[in-house]
């Protein structure tokens, strides 16, 4: 399962709008189930981190479990 987030929007205040908080900004905290190797596990972080990571995946075309596993074997 991916879980690729692809509306990344700037904030308002880049586009000449009022300042506001960005909804991934307000320290919501996000699971996503991850499998490394032959093992299953969770990750919590904060959502805007998940929204970086997102976008570094969909970049690189891989999945979020093909990425942990590029990083263990590393």
């Amino acid at each position: 399962m991916t879980y690729l987030h692809t509306s990344i929007l700037a904030p308002d205040h880049l586009h000449g709008g009022s300042t506001r908080p960005n909804p991934a900004s307000t320290g919501r905290h996000l699971k996503r189930n991850v499998r490394i190797g032959n093992r299953w596990t969770t990750i919590l972080l904060e959502a805007n981190v998940w929204d970086c990571i997102d976008s570094m995946l969909l970049r690189m075309n891989v999945t979020l479990d093909a990425c942990c596993n590029m990083v263990e074997t590393a």
